[in-house]
């Protein structure tokens, strides 16, 4: 047994040059004596490259090798400390890291693979410290370490990993928010290995092969840990071993509230456990649609009745139903990408299609909160578009104090038990909202009650459906169901 075997170290980085740097200085420090290091630049745009080249130059006066991913495969890295692999695009998580774990695979000298966080800082000996653990035991597998908050230096993020994975979800971080002292033994890691600190034995991935692609962002590290255990592989975690985490700089955390942190937190996470169960789960999917319907209705009533959050529910709403429905399409990859939401990286932030959503949304908020103050509600229209939303009123609790309608036949008339007027006495009924319900000349009675000066009392029947449910999403849900149905009829 090589009592320090060959590990290759890859260290993603997207956007993130100042973090990578202060990663890679910690593990330039390192008391291990054989490693390689390997940073895959996943498509950045902040000159991420460049930056860390002239760095490591300057700072240690040896050249570093950089390439494309085509040409990875013909470089000699053995005489250098440090190669940057320019990838050109985005891959996600799993595509980026699977340049370098192929790269790693092809070395017949390499023995172990250490995928590492970019906002890592290590702790000298946190590497020798798994290794050792990892040469302890022929099917030890994969190691985790003790991952503590960057900011916190002293309190645990995640001991390892997380304590279990089961279709209802994928467990807790380990003694997170505990002190560390308390954890100096090492023990097996029930569920998954957190995927910022993972050292994997190579033999590993030549058994159940790389990362999935299809999870794009979230869950690959679940899937890969989940089908190493299934092949008999035990994972640990090297309780001495240490290193601090910037939490949620690369799956927007730390722009919690931002579209950038609903385009990773709620639609690939909730894309990404629905193809995980499909895969692995596949008898517990139909509790899982369930489990994420529920939660996602309950965000959504959050939103009728809270007008102050009712932008930011909405659109972790929307994301959550975005992301459950592309799951059970099987529509995977990078359907979405992060940097179009992403004020930080890349400029404008979002797209035109995300600002058209969101002046949409702005527009329903100031809609629902037009209907949740009035107090005298009128309906224009006194025939079965007036029928409807007199339903939808009731449905809603607002009371309806009279119709409207340009046709003489209909006044004095009585719809529902309310009485039908002429557009005439709309000045000395003093309606708070005026609901445009004719199944026919909608424009016209818009512009009529515009012009009349009712322009701010105004509402179109189609509001009142998209409150209580849009057709479109009704079908969406419908779908859902009858997919879930098709489940039940299979089991």
């Amino acid at each position: 047994m090589v009592s320090s075997p060959k590990v290759c170290v890859l260290v993603l980085n997207w956007n993130g040059w100042q973090d990578t740097i202060e990663c890679l200085r910690s593990l330039l420090e390192s008391d291990y004596p054989n490693m390689e290091i390997v940073v895959l630049d996943n498509g950045s745009t902040d000159d991420s490259i460049e930056r860390i080249k002239n760095w490591f130059e300057e700072t240690f006066s040896i050249a570093c090798v950089i390439c494309d991913r085509k040409a990875l495969k013909g470089i000699d890295f053995r005489n250098h400390d440090l190669m940057i692999v320019d990838i050109g695009e985005n891959l996600g998580y799993a595509g980026g890291n699977n340049v370098g774990i192929e790269y790693a695979l092809s070395r017949d000298d390499v023995k172990y693979i250490w995928i590492l966080n970019n906002d890592t800082v290590v702790a000298g000996d946190a590497l020798s410290l798994m290794i050792k653990l990892a040469e302890s035991g022929d099917k030890i597998g994969l190691v985790g370490a003790k991952v503590l908050f960057y900011d916190s230096p002293d309190v645990i993020q995640c001991l390892g990993g997380t304590d279990y994975i089961r279709w209802n979800g994928f467990g807790k971080p380990i003694a997170r928010g505990e002190k560390e002292e308390k954890f100096t033994d090492s023990f097996e890691i029930k569920g998954y290995v957190y995927g910022a600190c993972l050292l994997l034995k190579k033999e590993v991935l030549e058994n159940i092969g790389m990362f999935d692609e299809a999870y794009f962002l979230q869950t690959e590290e679940t899937d890969l840990c989940f089908r190493a255990k299934q092949c008999g592989w035990k994972q640990v975690c090297c309780s001495r071993a240490k290193i601090w985490h910037k939490e949620g700089k690369a799956t927007g955390k730390e722009d919690e509230g931002s579209l950038r942190y609903y385009v990773i937190g709620r639609y690939y996470n909730r894309r990404n456990y629905i193809y995980f169960l499909k895969k692995h789960l596949r008898n517990y999917l139909k509790h899982g649609i369930i489990n994420l319907l529920l939660s996602s209705l309950k965000v959504f009533k959050h939103a009728m009745i809270c007008p102050s959050h009712f932008q930011d529910t909405l659109i972790e709403f929307f994301f959550s139903i975005w992301g459950l429905f592309d799951g059970l399409r099987g529509n995977m990859g990078k359907t979405l990408d992060p940097a179009e939401f992403d004020n930080k990286n890349g400029g404008e932030g979002k797209t035109k299609k995300m600002e058209d959503l969101w002046e949409a949304i702005e527009e329903f908020r100031e809609q629902f909160n037009r209907l949740v103050s009035a107090q005298k509600v009128a309906i224009f229209g006194a025939s079965s578009g007036g029928k409807k939303a007199l339903a939808f009123l009731k449905k809603l609790r607002k009371k309806v104090v009279c119709f409207f309608d340009n046709d003489p036949s209909k006044w004095g008339k009585r719809v529902g038990g309310i009485e039908v007027l002429s557009p005439s006495s709309i000045e000395g009924i003093a309606p708070d909202l005026i609901v445009v319900a004719s199944s026919t000349g909608e424009g016209e009675i818009v512009t009529q009650l515009t012009e009349g000066g009712y322009e701010d009392k105004v509402m179109i029947i189609g509001f009142l459906e998209l409150i209580l449910w849009s057709k479109e999403l009704f079908e969406l849900f419908r779908e859902i169901y009858d997919y879930v149905r098709e489940l039940n009829a299979q089991a």
